[in-house]
């Protein structure tokens, strides 16, 4: 889930930043293209771009669809804590255990009466 969500809204601040884009006065054909795609940068499937070169504007439109059909086979994942952490380290500390768990899941049929989530609380505990 926290995949999802953290799509959703890079893709919303993507969009505001696109609208503050399609305000801007371009040079050239090149320098507007050019600007939307670094402002893109990795998202361009997810968003339907029209160009109209003569005038140097542009309008984008989002693929919700494909959004959709991209984003709906991810997991749901909810973190609770009783602590008061802030989302940038929570999140930090998610990633590092899920980084760890992806680096040793190879060795996941040696070791499989071993539970890697059990042992990491208990680490985070002594820690």
């Amino acid at each position: 889930m926290i995949d999802k969500i953290l799509i959703l809204f890079t893709l919303s601040e993507k969009e505001k930043n696109l609208d503050v884009l399609k305000e801007k006065g371009f040079h050239s054909s090149k320098d507007m293209v050019k600007s939307v795609e670094e402002e893109l940068n990795g998202f361009n499937s997810l968003v339907e771009m029209k160009y109209n070169f003569k005038g140097m504007k542009f309008l984008y439109e989002l693929k919700h669809k494909y959004i959709q059909r991209r984003t709906k086979r991810f997991g749901h994942t909810v973190l609770i804590i009783n602590k008061g952490i802030a989302v940038n380290d929570l999140l930090k500390i998610y990633r590092k255990k899920d980084a760890a768990k992806k680096s040793f899941s190879h060795i996941n049929p040696f070791v499989s009466h071993y539970s890697l989530d059990q042992n990491w609380e208990q680490g985070q505990e002594c820690s």
